[in-house]
């Protein structure tokens, strides 16, 4: 996550969909990025208890 949120920083992304990241990056400094990052591994942490079936698999052409 610190690599990905240094490179939208210097206005780097991998593709265009990445690119909306851009913008929210480019006042962060070092520290605050360190910041999200250890907060985002500690909430991703706190949430491996599963509270809903995630098994989703599509069915047939996708279609109506």
């Amino acid at each position: 996550m610190t690599y990905k949120l240094k490179r939208f920083r210097s206005k780097l992304s991998d593709n265009q969909q990445q690119e909306m990241m851009i913008p929210f990056a480019l006042n962060l400094s070092d520290k605050d990025i360190d910041d999200l990052t250890t907060y985002m591994y500690q909430f991703v942490e706190e949430k491996k208890n599963k509270k809903y079936d995630d098994n989703f698999k599509i069915q047939g052409d996708g279609g109506s």
